[in-house]
C-alpha cells in the first residue's frame, strides 16, 4: 500500500489520471492557478474533503462541479495505488516533502504536480547530468554518449535519460556498466517497464529511479515526450546535448526551451559524432564542448553554471 497525507490523495484526485486515466484533471498550468487560490484563502487540500470549504473558494459553477467530481474518484484512487505498489510504483506530489524542489524552481507553474515512479525517489533531488541526442545516433556520436555517462558516475552524478533508444539508452547502459546510478524520465509505460528483469535488478539495487508525469500504463504521445523534456533538463545540474538535428525534432525544440528558460547549463557536444543542429544549439546559447577533456573540467566543477532560474 501506498502511505499518501491526505494532501496527497487530494492532488492526486485533482491533478492526475491515476484513479481514473479518463478523467479530466487539472492540467499543471491550471493545477499551479487552483494551489495559488487555495494558498491565498489559507486552504490546504485536504480541506477541501469539506464542501463548505469548496463553496468559500468562489469558483464558478462549472470548476466547482468539476471538483467534486474529481474528489468523488476516491474510492478508485484507493484501488489503483494499492495495485500499483504491488508493482513497486509510488506517487510523489508537489505536497509531499521529498517532491524536488529543482522542478518547482525552475519549471514554475509548469511543474508536474504529479509524478509517479519507481526506485530510489531521492536520486531526484541529487542534480545529475542528463545526456540527450537522436535515436539515429551515429557511432562517434555514440561513443560520446557513453563516455559522457563515464564521466558523470566518475564524478558522483547520476546520469539522467529519457529512456528511448539512441544516445538515451546507449548513456543509462554505460552508466550502469560502471556502477552508477541513473534517472529515467519517461514518457510512457511505467508500468511495462518495471517488470522487465533488467529494470527491476537494477531498481532492486537502489541503482535506478523511473518517473513519469503520465499515467504509469498511459502509452506514448508527441505532447507527453516534450513534457518529459524539461523534467530531464530541469533534474539536472548539466545536460549534454550529444547531436541535434537543426530546428527539428525532440532533441532540438527541447535544447532550444532548455537554454532560453534557463532549466539547466546545456552543453553542446561540438567534437567528432555532433549533429547538423549542434553548432546552432551554441549560437542559440549553449554551451560548446569540443572534447571529453573540456567536459570534465565542467563536471568537475564546484558551482554549476546555471544562470537565474526560469520561475513562472
Amino acid at each position: 500500500m501506498i502511505d499518501l497525507t491526505e494532501n496527497e490523495k487530494v492532488v492526486l484526485l485533482l491533478a492526475s489520471r491515476v484513479a481514473d486515466s479518463r478523467a479530466r484533471a487539472l492540467a499543471a498550468g491550471e493545477w499551479a492557478g487552483f494551489r495559488r487560490r487555495l494558498a491565498d484563502s489559507s486552504v490546504m487540500p485536504a480541506d477541501l474533503w469539506d464542501p463548505d470549504v469548496v463553496d468559500g473558494l468562489g469558483l464558478d459553477h462549472e470548476t466547482k462541479a468539476r471538483v467534486a467530481e474529481l474528489l468523488g474518484r476516491a474510492p478508485g484512487l484507493a484501488f489503483e495505488l494499492d495495485r500499483l505498489a504491488s508493482l513497486g510504483i509510488w506517487a510523489l506530489t508537489d505536497q509531499s516533502d521529498d517532491y524536488p524542489e529543482q522542478l518547482q524552481t525552475r519549471l514554475g507553474s509548469q511543474a508536474p504536480p504529479v509524478l509517479m515512479g519507481a526506485g530510489l525517489r531521492s536520486l531526484l533531488n541529487e542534480p545529475g547530468l542528463a545526456i540527450v541526442g537522436s535515436r539515429n545516433v551515429d557511432p562517434a556520436g555514440a561513443e560520446v554518449a557513453g563516455a559522457a555517462a563515464r564521466l558523470g558516475v566518475h564524478n558522483d552524478l547520476p546520469v539522467v535519460s529519457g529512456g528511448a533508444r539512441g544516445v538515451d539508452q546507449l548513456a543509462m547502459a554505460s552508466a550502469f556498466e560502471v556502477g552508477g546510478r541513473v534517472i529515467g524520465i519517461l514518457a510512457d509505460a511505467l508500468e511495462r517497464k518495471v517488470k522487465q528483469a533488467d529494470i527491476r535488478s537494477a531498481l532492486l539495487e537502489d541503482r535506478l529511479c523511473l518517473v513519469t508525469p503520465q499515467h504509469p500504463a498511459a502509452g506514448f504521445s508527441v505532447g507527453a515526450a516534450m513534457g518529459r523534456n524539461k523534467i530531464i533538463y530541469s533534474l539536472s545540474r548539466f545536460a549534454l546535448v550529444v547531436a541535434s538535428d537543426r530546428e527539428s525534432g525532440g532533441t532540438w525544440n527541447g535544447a532550444v526551451e532548455a537554454i532560453k528558460k534557463n532549466q539547466s547549463e546545456v552543453l553542446i557536444w561540438t567534437g567528432e559524432g555532433q549533429g547538423p543542429g549542434n553548432e546552432a544549439l551554441v549560437e542559440a546559447g549553449g554551451t560548446a564542448v569540443p572534447t571529453l577533456e573540456r567536459l570534465e573540467e565542467l563536471l568537475s566543477s564546484p558551482v554549476a553554471l546555471v544562470r537565474s532560474p526560469a520561475g513562472e
